[in-house]
C-alpha cells in the first residue's frame, strides 16, 4: 500500500486516535470516545470495527474509519464504511488511496462481495476524491456487481 499499513483498532491505541476523532466529531469529549470505543472493542466478532491508517515508520495513525458489516438484499454481504478520513501533510490522496485498499483487504477478509463507502455529503468535493473514493468499490474475486441505481461498480 505504498508505504502505509491498514490495521484495526486495539485498545492500546485508543488514546492515539483521539485527535482524529475529534476531527470527525470535533464536541466529543474524551471520555464519551472512550465509552464508545470500550464498545466497538468488545464485539469480537470481527463485524465492527475502526480501521486505522498509518505511514511506515510511523507509530501514530494519519487517517482512520469505522466499519460494520451488513447485508444488502442485491449485493450481499457487504462492509460499510463511514466516517473515513485522512490527516497528513502531504500525499492525501495516497493515503486515502491506501486507506480504501486496507478497507477493502478488511473486506475480503470478512467475504464480503462490496464495500459501501459513506462520506459526508459536505465534507468533501466529489472532483477533489482519489478514484479510489467511489461509492461502490466491488471485491476483485467477486466478479462484477451492479449497484442499485444501474451505475457500473468501480474497477
Amino acid at each position: 500500500m505504498g508505504g502505509f499499513a491498514v490495521e484495526v483498532l486495539t485498545s492500546q491505541r485508543v488514546m492515539e486516535i483521539y485527535p482524529l476523532v475529534r476531527q470527525i466529531v470535533p464536541g466529543i469529549t474524551l471520555e464519551s470516545w472512550r465509552r464508545h470505543a470500550a464498545v466497538v472493542l468488545r464485539d469480537r466478532s470481527g463485524n465492527r470495527g475502526i480501521a486505522l491508517l498509518r505511514r511506515a515508520g510511523q507509530r501514530f495513525p494519519c487517517g482512520m474509519c469505522a466499519f460494520h458489516l451488513d447485508h444488502d438484499l442485491r449485493l450481499g454481504r457487504t462492509l460499510t464504511a463511514e466516517h473515513g478520513m485522512v490527516m497528513t501533510s502531504f500525499g492525501t490522496h495516497e493515503a486515502f488511496d491506501a486507506l480504501v485498499q486496507g478497507v477493502q483487504d478488511l473486506a475480503a477478509e470478512r467475504r464480503c462481495a462490496v464495500v459501501r463507502w459513506l462520506l459526508p455529503k459536505a465534507a468533501v468535493d466529489p472532483a477533489e476524491l482519489p478514484r479510489s473514493a467511489l461509492l461502490w468499490v466491488p471485491i476483485a474475486d467477486v466478479g462484477p456487481l451492479t449497484p442499485p441505481d444501474g451505475a457500473a461498480p468501480a474497477r
